[in-house]
């Protein structure tokens, strides 16, 4: 997020010297920096409860768990079980109600 660049030194050389070089030269630099930053991605992450039946559950945390998400706690509620999770969005949208 928010990379900013400064350039303190150069030289300039009338034979070797151009436009296309001082481009592939910044693009070299800029992707060396970058992957020694160690960047990582940052998505959405959704706190998400999942009201179920019994017999049901497993089915439910295993869909959970294919998407990427990750259970965080069970409660009881009668013959339900409600699921909570965390689930990145790019997997949330996907979710379709049967």
């Amino acid at each position: 997020m928010d990379i900013k660049v400064t350039l303190f030194d150069g030289s300039y050389h009338t034979v070797d010297s151009d436009e296309m070089s001082f481009k592939l030269a910044a693009a070299q630099c800029f992707r060396r920096g970058f992957s020694e930053a160690k960047p990582c991605l940052l998505e959405p992450i959704y706190d998400i409860e999942v009201t179920v039946p019994e017999e049901f559950m497993g089915d439910v945390m295993g869909d959970i768990s294919s998407r990427r998400g990750k259970i965080s706690g069970m409660d009881s509620d009668g013959h339900f079980q409600i699921i909570k999770a965390q689930v990145p969005l790019a997997e949330y949208t996907n979710i379709h109600p049967t």
